[in-house]
């Protein structure tokens, strides 16, 4: 008798479920995960592997291989891979963004270099991201002194990410402080209103952290390099009021801390930051040929009030007294909308007999 023969399916699919087998058991290599992403298990480990570098290395390669491609699409999508790689869920350990910025570094700087405007703000938040003092060093130097107004605001916001994403190491509480320092510089010798705002909103992000001491005492005499320096042009000073503002909310948030221990050099470098933003104010908003909008007075009579007050407790707890009244927003209120600058610059004078000389400082540098 002939023996029948085996049916085909069965054995195909016999086949088909032995290779599902091998697919399912098979080690993952992470470079499945995709071209536009790294897989988690390499972004949080405590050690990169050779084979994890190589990977690194092929995923740059992709994405500023598309960078340069002139696609906008591509480009653009290159970018936020690359930014991606920090915003995932998950924590990005220090051994990753070390060898991140190893593999980086030439790149990012050649794109700040470069004449894509685009390319190197992703650069910079990069950097930022990465946080390595070579990256601190080199492209977040160059590009706070950079030509370009919003390659300065990149790299504040780079620098920015440095002191939110430091560590309780020595070394990145050290980092920490070098970039608020850079702020705090850049933010003194600004000469773009726009831009000094994005610095010294960067700067405020410090309020909440364990650099908020370190940045209140670093940006009060750089908001009192500014406002000497903007009381020397003729400018309207309305754009400035952003920058202004920031630089004085941090002050303002360090001394209302009740965990705060102040020193009196803090105090002093307050009252003289604060009386020069006022000057600033009575000299170029108020002067002879001045006509304010309700707005501009507003935006303006927002700051007088945040600096009066800011003043007052610094020079209360520099003389161990009460603050007593802020009432220069009142009176700024009264000559801006009378074209009269007497009323304000009385009541500023109060203001100045009562905290200069305590501070040391000269009455007539602020009338």
């Amino acid at each position: 008798m002939k023996e029948s023969p085996r049916p085909f399916l069965p054995l195909v699919a016999t086949f088909i479920v032995g290779l599902l087998a091998l697919t399912l058991t098979a080690p993952i290599s992470h470079a499945q995960v995709g071209e536009d992403r790294i897989a988690r298990e390499i972004r949080s480990a405590t050690s990169i592997s050779s084979s994890d570098s190589e990977l690194i290395r092929r995923f740059v390669d992709r994405q500023f291989e598309a960078i340069n491609t002139g696609d906008l699409v591509a480009a653009q999508r290159a970018r936020r891979a690359l930014l991606n790689i920090f915003e995932e869920q998950g924590a990005v350990s220090i051994a990753f963004r070390i060898e991140f910025a190893r593999i980086t570094q030439d790149r990012i700087a050649a794109m700040i270099r470069g004449d894509d405007v685009q390319a190197a703000v992703t650069a910079l938040h990069l950097a930022g991201k990465c946080g390595t003092q070579d990256l601190i060093n080199g492209p977040l130097t160059a590009g706070i002194r950079d030509a370009r107004a919003a390659v300065r605001s990149a790299a504040a916001s780079g620098l920015r990410e440095v002191f939110l994403g430091a560590g309780d190491t020595a070394a990145r509480r050290a980092q920490a402080q070098q970039a608020i320092e850079m702020l705090a510089a850049a933010l003194a010798a600004e000469q773009d209103a726009v831009t000094a705002g994005a610095i010294a909103s960067s700067l405020a992000r410090s309020v909440g952290t364990p650099f908020h001491g370190f940045a209140a005492e670093t940006v009060a005499p750089a908001q009192n390099t500014l406002a000497r320096s903007l009381r020397q042009k003729q400018d309207s000073i309305n754009a400035w009021v952003p920058a202004l503002q920031f630089a004085t909310s941090i002050q303002f948030r360090r001394l209302i801390d009740p965990s705060a221990q102040n020193s009196p050099t803090f105090h002093r470098s307050v009252i003289e930051a604060n009386l020069s933003t006022l000057a600033l104010i009575s000299e170029r908003a108020l002067g002879d040929d001045t006509s304010l909008d309700p707005q501009t007075i507003d935006r303006l009579a927002e700051l007088v009030t945040a600096s009066n007050q800011t003043a007052l407790l610094a020079t209360a707890a520099l003389t161990s007294t009460s603050p007593g009244r802020a009432e220069l927003a009142d009176a700024f209120r009264r000559s801006a909308t009378s074209d009269n600058p007497a009323p304000f610059r009385e009541a500023f004078g109060r203001l100045i007999d009562r905290s200069a000389t305590p501070a040391g400082l000269t009455p007539g540098d602020f009338r």
